[in-house]
């Protein structure tokens, strides 16, 4: 496997992080969400109820704009064989517009756990508020959609809720 883009993608956001000094906010992000999966997978079960769990590292670049880290921890569907997983590690872009209206989009990498053992690549967005609920704390709520390319495309459709710290 070659891991030499995730690396090349790795080394230019630290470099832009200790680059860039002209807003310098930063924000940790804990998130978590439910939702439903389609995938055109033979031997997928109703089940196809998916959630996940994660954290995100975000740097503003500007008032409005950032880029940073997502991991998360994704149960896409239950098969006859175990839980179809992933544990994807995400560059995001995000813009947040009237100070509460936030947008990501991000590209990905999916290592499969679980019932599958597959590396595919995906893309995720989302879209949705973060309210300030304190001086440095904001509470965020976003629809959440996930494209991965496996052997077959699995969409993954979500409600995602999240805790935000700013420093």
């Amino acid at each position: 496997m070659n891991n030499r883009p995730l690396c090349l993608s790795l080394s230019l956001l630290f470099t832009m992080f200790v680059l860039s000094e002209a807003y310098a906010e930063n924000r940790f992000r804990l998130l978590g969400g439910i939702g439903t999966t389609k995938t055109s997978f033979d031997y997928a079960e109703m089940d196809l109820f998916n959630h996940h769990y994660g954290a995100q590292f975000v740097h503003y670049v500007a008032e409005k704009y950032a880029y940073g880290l997502e991991i998360v921890h994704h149960q896409m569907f239950k098969s006859k064989g175990g839980a179809h997983e992933y544990l994807s590690v995400c560059i995001v872009l995000e813009a947040m517009l009237h100070k509460i209206w936030l947008n990501q989009m991000g590209i990905a990498g999916y290592i499969g756990t679980g019932d599958s053992r597959f590396k595919p690549f995906g893309f995720r967005s989302s879209t949705g508020l973060d309210i300030p609920i304190g001086e440095k704390v904001s509470l965020s709520i976003l629809s959440r959609s996930d494209l991965i390319f496996e052997d077959k495309v699995i969409f993954s459709s979500s409600l995602e809720a999240g805790m935000s710290v700013r420093f």
